[in-house]
């Protein structure tokens, strides 16, 4: 597609969530016990933004700290998961 284009369906936000939480499951451990899970989402043009959390096996939020991308967004138009850099994230100002 174009720029310019109109897409004819775009991704709702409970679709977008489901598959945030499909992306950050697929993710697997991170370090022993502890897993990615995400904030709920931030809605912009084209894509909705979802921080990283860490969570224990449990679900329960995890008291450790960890470098790294401080999100990820779920385009609208196709459900692609892109994992955004801290340059991206101060550039989109959330």
């Amino acid at each position: 597609m174009e720029q310019g284009d109109v897409y004819l369906y775009m991704i709702t936000i409970e679709e977008a969530i489901g598959l945030a939480k499909a992306f950050t499951e697929s993710q697997g451990e991170l370090s022993p016990g502890i897993y990615f899970a995400s904030s709920m989402p931030k809605e912009l043009t084209d894509f909705y933004y979802f921080d990283f959390l860490l969570v224990d096996k449990d679900g329960k939020p995890a008291d450790v700290m960890v470098g790294g991308a401080p999100g990820f967004s779920i385009d609208k138009r196709n459900g692609e998961a892109k994992i955004l850099g801290w340059g991206k994230y101060h550039e989109l100002k959330i």
